[in-house]
This record gives C-alpha cells, sequence and structure tokens, in this order.
C-alpha cells in the first residue's frame, strides 16, 4: 500500500477523473467553509477571516491548476504530466492542511457539540473525496494523513478526558480502514482501466490484422484479375490472328493477280478500250482491298474497346454484349464449324458493365470451343438464349459438348481450377466471370449438366426484384 506512494505514474483516465470539476465537490468547498466561519465564533475572528480567505484561495488555486492539467492530459509529454500533477497534489496537501489548523483551532477553542459536528463534517468531506479523488491514491492518502492525525492530536492534547481519548482511538481505527479501503479502490479502479487498455490494445490489434488480411485479399485479387486479363489477351491475339489470315490472304491473292495481269500484259494500254477496261478493273481490287483493310481497322477497334475498363454501368439490352462478344468469336466458332443459334426473347435495358459482360459471354463460349474441339464433338452446337423468369433477367448459354463431370462441377469457379491442360488453361476464367457477375453486378452465375452438354445462366435481378427479396425475408 505504501509502496504506491514512491511514483507518482498513473493512467490518463485516473488524472482525468481527479481533476474533473463535479458540482458536488465545487459545493463542498465553497459551503463548507462558510459553515465553519458560521458555527465556529468562539475562535478569535482574525483567525476565522485568515481561514475562511485562505480556503477560498486554495481552492480557486485548485480549480485552476485542475483546468490546466485537464487541458495538457492528452498533449504534453509524461513528465509534463508528473510535474503538474505534483502541483495538483500540493494544492490538495494545502486544503488538508487548512482543515488540520481548522480541527485544531476548534477543540481549543469550542465545545464537545461544535467538535461533534467538525468531526462528522471532515467524516464526510473525506468519504465523498474518495469519489473525487479516490482515482489517485496519493491524493486520498494526503486528505486522510493531514487531517485525522491533526484531530487525533488536538483531542489527545487539549481534551484531557475519556470521551476524547476514546474519540482519538475511534479516529485511528478509522484513518487506517479508509487508507485500505481507498487502496482497494484506487487498486479497483486502475485495474478496471488496465483491462480496458488492454481490450482496447487488442481491438486495435485485430483491426489492424483484419485491415491488413483485407488489403491481401485485395492485392490477391487484383493479381488474379490481372492474371485473367493476361491470359484472356493471349486469347484475344490468337483471335485476332484467325480473324486477321483470311482479309490479309484476300489482300495477298489480289496485289499478285494485278502483278499477273500487269506482267502478262492482259490489258491492252495503247487503245482507249483496255485503259478504261484495266482502271475498271483496278477501281474493283482497290475497293475490295478497301473493305478489307476497313474490316481489319474494325476488328482491332472492337479489341481494342474489349479491353478498356468499365469506368461506370450503362443502360444497354442483353443482346448488346452478346453481339459485341459474337463479332470477335463467332468467325472462329464458324471455321470449327460450330453452329450458333440464338434465341432473344427480351429487348429490356439493364444498368450493366459492358465490357465485364463481353468478358464473361466470352469465357464461356471460348470454353465450349476448347471442349468441342479437345472431345472432337460431332455436329457441335452452341445456343444463346434471353428470357425473363419472375422478375429476373438471364443468358442461358449451352452446348452440347457432353457436359463436365459431376465430381468437378463444383469446383469450376475456383481460382486455378481448370479442366485443361496447363499449356491451354489457367483456371482464372470462370473465376473471374463469377465475380464480374456476382461482385460487380449483384447476379448470379451458375452451371448445369444437361443431357446433351452444359448450360450456363448469368442471372441478373432488377431492382424491384431485390427489394421484393428483402421484404419477404422480414
Amino acid at each position: 500500500m505504501f509502496e504506491r506512494l514512491q511514483s507518482f505514474q498513473y493512467h490518463k483516465e485516473q488524472i482525468e477523473t481527479l481533476v474533473k470539476t463535479k458540482l458536488g465537490a465545487v459545493a463542498t468547498n465553497v459551503i463548507a467553509p462558510v459553515l465553519f466561519f458560521l458555527f465556529f465564533q468562539d475562535i478569535p475572528i482574525n483567525l476565522l477571516y485568515f481561514l475562511t480567505a485562505s480556503f477560498f484561495t486554495v481552492f480557486i488555486f485548485r480549480i485552476s491548476i485542475g483546468s490546466n492539467l485537464k487541458k495538457i492530459l492528452y498533449i504534453a509529454d509524461d513528465s509534463t504530466i508528473e510535474k503538474e500533477l505534483k502541483k495538483y497534489l500540493f494544492i490538495l496537501f494545502l486544503s488538508a492542511l487548512l482543515w488540520a489548523i481548522a480541527t485544531i483551532l476548534a477543540v481549543m477553542y469550542s465545545d464537545t457539540l461544535h467538535i461533534f459536528i467538525l468531526l462528522t463534517a471532515l467524516i464526510c468531506i473525506i468519504s465523498a473525496g474518495m469519489a473525487t479523488i479516490g482515482s489517485i491514491y496519493h491524493a486520498i492518502f494526503i486528505y486522510i494523513i493531514t487531517i485525522i492525525p491533526a484531530f487525533i492530536f488536538s483531542l489527545s492534547y487539549f481534551g484531557n478526558s475519556s470521551y476524547s481519548y476514546m474519540t482519538s482511538a475511534s479516529l485511528l481505527l478509522y484513518m487506517y480502514v479508509m487508507l485500505r479501503a481507498s487502496f482497494k479502490n484506487y487498486k479497483l479502479l486502475e485495474n478496471s482501466i488496465s483491462q480496458k487498455e488492454k481490450i482496447e490494445l487488442l481491438n486495435k490489434s485485430l483491426e489492424e490484422k483484419v485491415k491488413k488480411a483485407v488489403e491481401e485479399t485485395q492485392k490477391k485479387e487484383e493479381l488474379l484479375q490481372q492474371q485473367a486479363h493476361l491470359a484472356q489477351m493471349g486469347e484475344m491475339i490468337s483471335m485476332i490472328a484467325h480473324q486477321w489470315r483470311q482479309p490479309l490472304g484476300s489482300i495477298s491473292s489480289t496485289i499478285i493477280d494485278l502483278q499477273v495481269k500487269l506482267q502478262l500484259d492482259t490489258f491492252n494500254l495503247e487503245d482507249k478500250e483496255g485503259v478504261d477496261s484495266m482502271i475498271k478493273y483496278m477501281d474493283k481490287k482497290h475497293e475490295n482491298i478497301i473493305e478489307l483493310l476497313q474490316f481489319l481497322s474494325t476488328t482491332i477497334n472492337d479489341f481494342r474497346d474489349f479491353f478498356k475498363p468499365d469506368k461506370a454501368k450503362k443502360f444497354i439490352t442483353l443482346t448488346t454484349p452478346i453481339n459485341k462478344t459474337l463479332q470477335i468469336i463467332e468467325s472462329s466458332l464458324l471455321n470449327n464449324n460450330i453452329e450458333i443459334i440464338k434465341d432473344f426473347q427480351i429487348d429490356d435495358e439493364l444498368s450493366l458493365y459492358q465490357n465485364e459482360m463481353t468478358q464473361v459471354i466470352l469465357n464461356i463460349l471460348k470454353n465450349s470451343e476448347d471442349n468441342f474441339l479437345e472431345k472432337n464433338i460431332l455436329n457441335p452446337k452452341i445456343t444463346i438464349s434471353t428470357q425473363e423468369e419472375h422478375g429476373t433477367y438471364i443468358i442461358s448459354i449451352s452446348d452440347n459438348g457432353g457436359g463436365i463431370p459431376e465430381d468437378i462441377l463444383p469446383n469450376i469457379f475456383n481460382p486455378y481450377f481448370s479442366t485443361k491442360d496447363e499449356k491451354n488453361g489457367t483456371g482464372l476464367g470462370l473465376y473471374m466471370s463469377k465475380t464480374m457477375i456476382e461482385k460487380h453486378h449483384g447476379g448470379k452465375l451458375r452451371a448445369y449438366n444437361t443431357e446433351d452438354g452444359v448450360i450456363f445462366k448469368i442471372i441478373l435481378y432488377t431492382k424491384d426484384y431485390k427489394e421484393q427479396c428483402i421484404f419477404d425475408e422480414l
């Protein structure tokens, strides 16, 4: 208990509790000196004036120093706070010393009744002080060890009666009990604050860990997106090469044809009819080349637009991203004798990320194409349909490629899971497709086996449908 007095290190919350200006404490420090002045008229008037003025002066200093300590409590360093705390404790000591002097004077000049009144008042003040100054053990120790011994000394020295000795013995016991009780209360408060700090520290640590985990997850997500993007770019380059092969071959054959015509002197350039025939033939071939070049340019623009990031959703029909995807991959599908069946039943506009939806549809179509080629499916077919069901819009893409084994069907949307060999598959296409549909569009991407193959369903919810679902849950 006494070892605690060797250090002035306290939690800031304990110091804040000490210096808080409470209405009860103010009333006690203002009213008590006035009552003392009124009750103890037997004391010389000059001493009464001096004590009362001293009480008020010390109280003003206490308020001032406490206010300053409260201001700097959470911004100053520990040494500055400790210095201000010592000042405040010194003022408390002066206040207690004044009460000690008052008790000695009261015993010297007053009768037993007035002494009893003063004793009762001081015990009440000390007991009440535990609620205001009990957070700092030094404060309550100063109050008790200054006032009570002075009362005991005055009663023993000036009393000279059995009553005085009994009261002194009682006060001695009271002082011991109060010191023990105040120390226990102080320890309970300190432990409570320590536990609170530990909990706050733990919460802060957990918050940092959660934040770090979220950041790591976001980084992994970005890395997966980047890998999927790069893998898709590789597929796109292959498609561009395929799309360009025929137009470039046509341009090459046209140029060779022109060279052969000129070398063989096919046109008689000596008469006007021959010149006109050559110009007409050249114009026709020139127009053919321009058409082929425009096709090549359009193809490049389609692929360039495909990789532009969507900054905002646009109101478009479901057929818009489907047709955009078919512009990119349809020639490759037809070249592999894959029949495309379209069944578009709705033309409503939805708020979508067009390029993301195009990438999702392209991933599904490309997987079907790869599956057809790998299994050598006869008469391969892909059916693309749109329909509205119970407030939802659905894009269905089905094929007759034999389906996906039931044991691996639940895993096809997992990252890095692929049924293709390492050379042809990254295992990120369907994972990113599911992310785009479910996280970015708030929909669902599902896959089911059918009798002939597999069907992928992109399910998009309308705003009214979501609100109705929330209402049904309530």
